[in-house]
């Protein structure tokens, strides 16, 4: 059952930071983009993609407390059964 609920968790935490990688590269790719289409063009996107991106960074790190766990929990349960 621990095993269970610890790949469980492992699955979410890796879920919830893949979308928070996802959420924090998008607008840096935009920005490229953006820069293809027009290179002459004045952008001072700077200080909202900073932000943009500080947003998936907390998206991201809120998988990690469930990852943790999830891995502690998995690494107690088979030191266990290896023990039994």
């Amino acid at each position: 059952m621990k095993t269970i609920v610890a790949l469980v968790l492992i699955c979410f935490g890796l879920a919830i930071g893949l979308v928070g990688i996802g959420l924090a590269l998008k607008p840096v790719a935009e920005m490229y983009q953006q820069a293809i289409d027009d290179p002459l063009a004045d952008s001072d996107e700077g200080e909202d993609v900073r932000d943009k991106m500080l947003v998936g960074v907390f998206v991201g790190a809120g998988g990690v407390p469930p990852l943790v766990i999830g891995t502690v929990l998995l690494k107690r349960s088979r030191r266990r059964s290896s023990l039994s």
